[in-house]
């Protein structure tokens, strides 16, 4: 009862959140304060708490080819009795991998009266950490161990029908921006154990970004940059421009703000895509 008391309360902020009335009468406060000053910016339903600034709230343009998950380690890697080599630190974490996924089969009585839960999907999984940081944090190939295994859950956090709620806020105090990327999964990582004594080492490698793979991370880009949208007729604009950008008279826009967006998707991509090759497939090979 406590559960489904939890998932109805969860629904209605849902759809309270994403109702038109709603949303601008909370632009219209948030308006209002921004107009009347500090003192005016009072939380409305916590007495005596006051904001302390307030930040403009944009699509992160930087990183909006590329997606994000949210991954929880109910506990991170720690020593592993019999062996020498030390538990990963912060820097190795940092540069993770989440390998060797292999889904599992749910006990419906597990799961409850109606089956798995279509939102949560439950895998095995090794967690890899670099050998090598200076090597990780280069575009040379690294060496990977599987630090821990691991339980894994697959949440997925929107569905089409609602607006997006699950969010990374990325807050700039120097140039007092707050921006922000959409969530669509959460990977829950849970019952940490050591990983199989046989399991090969990996090696992770970078291969070069192609152009197809530009333009589509600009495609992706165009729903929050208007140059970009003009430029491949995303949106308002499609049809009305060619894929150069220009349309019936030959006017070109936003080359110089495109090409930016694209320098930076291509910054965010950290040299392309991985791929990870097993150290013996790489003996069967030789």
């Amino acid at each position: 009862e406590a559960a489904a008391d939890i998932d109805a309360k969860l629904k209605t902020t849902t759809e309270l959140s994403s109702d038109r009335l709603t949303i601008e009468a909370g632009f219209d406060l948030a308006n209002q304060s921004a107009a009347t000053g500090a003192a005016a910016r009072r939380h409305p339903t916590k007495r005596g708490v006051t904001a302390v600034f307030d930040f403009p709230l944009l699509p992160d343009a930087s990183t909006w080819g590329h997606k994000y998950t949210h991954v929880v380690l109910d506990k991170p890697p720690g020593q592993v009795p019999g062996r020498k080599r030390p538990p990963p630190n912060a820097e190795q974490l940092e540069r993770a991998f989440v390998s060797d996924v292999a889904e599992r089969e749910v006990d419906e009585r597990q799961a409850g009266t109606g089956g798995p839960d279509k939102s949560g999907r439950e895998f095995d999984c090794n967690l890899l950490v670099p050998t090598d940081l200076s090597a990780a944090l280069s575009s040379e190939p690294t060496g990977y161990d599987v630090a821990q295994r691991y339980d894994m859950t697959v949440l997925t956090l929107k569905d089409a029908e609602n607006p997006h709620n699950n969010f990374i806020l990325m807050v700039d105090e120097d140039s007092g921006t707050v921006t922000y990327h959409t969530l669509w999964t959460r990977l829950n990582l849970s019952s940490g154990r050591p990983g199989k004594e046989d399991e090969p080492d990996s090696t992770i490698a970078k291969v070069a970004v192609q152009e197809e793979d530009l333009i589509a991370m600009e495609r992706v880009v165009a729903e929050v940059d208007d140059d970009l949208a003009r430029k491949h007729g995303v949106g308002e604009y499609e049809g009305a421009y060619g894929h150069d950008g220009s349309d019936d008279d030959d006017d070109v826009f936003g080359s110089s703000s495109s090409k930016a967006a694209a320098a930076s998707a291509a910054a965010a991509s950290d040299g392309g895509e991985e791929k990870k090759e097993h150290a013996a497939d790489d003996e069967m090979e030789e």
